[in-house]
Formats: C-alpha cells, sequence, structure tokens
C-alpha cells in the first residue's frame, strides 16, 4: 500500500488533525503522538520496503546525537512516487499540503459542460468564475433546437450551476509532505515540473 493510500483512508475515517485552531490541519507528528501510535501502519507502505527501523524525533530541528555526532537538520519533502526510504529513518511529521487546483485543468468543465472555480482573492475582493461551453453549431442547426430554446438551455443549465455550486468546483488536491534527516532517503527525486508527485484526493 502507497503512503497516499493509507493517509486517504486515515484522514478519511479520522477527520482532521494537529493544530485545534487550524480546522483543516492534515499533520502527523511525535507532538500530537499519532505517528507513534500508527509507526507499524506506516511500515508496511510500499515506500518504507527496506527500512527496519522506523525512529520517531521527538524534535523537528535534530535527530538523536551520540557522543561525538553532530545534529542532522530534518527537511521537508514533497514525496514523490520514486521515492524510497533507507534502512533507518528518521521522522519527525508527514502532512498534506492545503487544497491545491491544478492550473492546466482548473478550466476543465466539471459537469453539464459547466465548471465554477474555487474562491480567488485580490487586495480589492474575493471572485469566482463560472465558464460554460456549447456548441455554435447547434444553434444554427434548425433540426435540433431553435435559436431560443438553445439559448433558455444554456440559460437552463447555468441556473441550476449557480443553485448547486459545490457540484461543479473541481475536486482539489493535497500533495505529501514528510519531514525527516536527508539520510533516512535511499533515494529521493528533486521537485521538478515533471516530477509525479503522490496526491491524496479527500472527500
Amino acid at each position: 500500500m502507497k503512503i497516499s493510500e493509507f493517509l486517504q483512508d486515515f484522514f478519511t475515517t479520522t477527520g482532521p488533525t494537529g493544530n485545534p485552531c487550524l480546522s483543516d490541519n492534515y499533520e502527523l507528528d511525535s507532538n500530537a503522538l499519532q505517528i507513534p501510535e500508527l509507526q507499524q501502519q506506516l511500515l508496511k507502505c510500499d515506500e518504507f520496503k527496506n527500512t527496519k527501523n522506523l525512529i520517531i524525533l521527538d524534535s523537528p530541528s535534530r535527530a538523536p546525537l551520540k557522543e561525538g555526532e553532530t545534529a542532522t537538520v530534518t527537511l521537508s519533502a514533497l514525496l514523490g512516487e520514486d521515492n524510497e526510504f533507507a534502512e533507518t529513518v528518521y521522522l519527525y511529521s508527514i502532512s498534506l499540503t492545503p487544497p491545491l487546483y491544478d492550473p492546466m485543468t482548473i478550466y476543465n468543465s466539471v459537469k453539464d459542460d459547466i465548471v465554477i472555480s474555487p474562491v480567488f482573492y485580490d487586495p480589492k475582493a474575493s471572485y469566482r468564475f463560472l465558464k460554460i461551453n456549447f456548441s455554435i453549431e447547434q444553434s444554427q442547426n434548425e433540426n435540433v433546437l431553435s435559436d431560443d430554446e438553445h439559448k433558455e438551455e444554456i440559460l437552463k443549465k447555468v441556473k441550476n450551476a449557480l443553485d448547486n455550486p459545490s457540484e461543479y468546483i473541481p475536486t482539489p488536491e493535497r500533495k505529501i509532505i514528510i519531514r525527516c534527516t536527508l539520510d533516512s532517503f535511499e533515494k529521493i527525486e528533486k521537485t521538478t515540473l515533471e516530477t509525479k508527485q503522490q496526491i491524496v484526493k479527500l472527500k
């Protein structure tokens, strides 16, 4: 099982965790004692197939030190499909990004040839956009609909979308952020535009 599949199941059934001041803060960390409780389940995930020791850090800044060793600073990395963990992993937290919308697909129709955007903010106001696709040829085809009937059909779709906007908004995605020491990774991809990252979709 992928970490993304594990988190999707966990967060869908458990709900938001972490900072109680942030009702949408999906994070597992040692301070909240969630990771120790889920330690054995995490080790069953595919990404930890080479891991024998999963050590939970009680501080986000450094790994446990042995005599003569220097501190190892943790890093936060987006988890990609090709990431593999080392035999020993020093883990502090696993969390999800805020809801993200793909700029390449945000204009794609969701239902009835319509899409309604999430809320956008600028210095003056907050707003959404509504985009509808319709065929010009259809209105010109007398055997299908008259011009007035075509307009009425479009307006009916728009009214229904405005009455039920949640049904027309694209589903956001959340990427996985893991915080651990650099030597916890056996293999890690640099984040590039081409990197395929693990994504959790929450209903």
